[in-house]
């Protein structure tokens, strides 16, 4: 039943029983203990429902199962730098950055339907299958202003920044490696002051078709 924990502003509970309260670290050592990883099985880490208090500290890890989280409320960042991670999915959730900096992903990355009020760090990440941020809204502002940082990343498949995707913030994909489409159909991209720039392309490579098609302010 998960009535308890879906009612409130935006999906989200005004306040969480406390069966439904879970620590960043216990997730953290699951996923750092290699006694505890021998004992995973093959499903991996999947949490709904839940909300996470304390920085999820995951930096530097090697995770070869599923680390799955859904309609979840995070009240720290998420820190995946330079760590070695399989299937990672955040769906329908709310978080503060999240920052994979240097990280390697042997599957897809789903960043779908969520909230996100920091900057997403994924600056030389290399993901082997799609990175889909469709119908997520990004909402940093502060500091330099970049909603998104994915500089130098490298995608097999498609990025997806479309069907309602939403950025308050500068998007940087600049010298961007991407194996399938760029899609932007009907994303909503707003200006960083500084940089005077909402997606900034610049050097991308990619291997088809890309349909790039934001909405940008007037």
């Amino acid at each position: 039943e998960m009535r308890d924990v879906t009612e409130g502003k935006k999906g989200f509970p005004e306040k969480w029983l406390k069966k439904r309260i879970l620590k960043a670290d216990r997730i953290a050592w699951l996923c750092r203990d290699n006694d505890a990883k021998a004992l995973m099985s093959s499903s991996g880490i999947q949490i709904s429902g839940f909300r996470i208090e304390g920085y999820l500290e995951c930096d530097q890890v090697r995770v070869e199962f599923p680390l799955v989280m859904i309609k979840c409320s995070f009240d720290s960042d998420i820190g995946l730098r330079f760590s070695y991670l399989n299937v990672f999915t955040l769906m329908s959730s709310k978080c503060m950055a999240l920052r994979a900096t240097g990280s390697k992903f042997t599957s897809s990355v789903l960043l779908r339907n969520n909230i996100v009020e920091g900057v997403l760090d994924f600056v030389s990440a290399d993901i082997s299958g799609l990175l889909d941020c469709r119908g997520s809204q990004f909402c940093y502002k502060k500091g330099t202003g970049v909603a998104i940082n994915a500089d130098s990343i490298r995608v097999t498949r498609s990025v997806f920044l479309s069907k309602d995707f939403v950025a308050e913030g500068s998007v940087n994909f600049s010298s961007a490696n991407i194996g399938g489409q760029f899609n932007c159909t009907d994303g909503q991209f707003q200006y960083d002051v500084e940089k005077k720039y909402a997606l900034n392309a610049t050097g991308i490579k990619r291997n088809s078709c890309s349909r790039v098609m934001p909405k940008l302010p007037v």
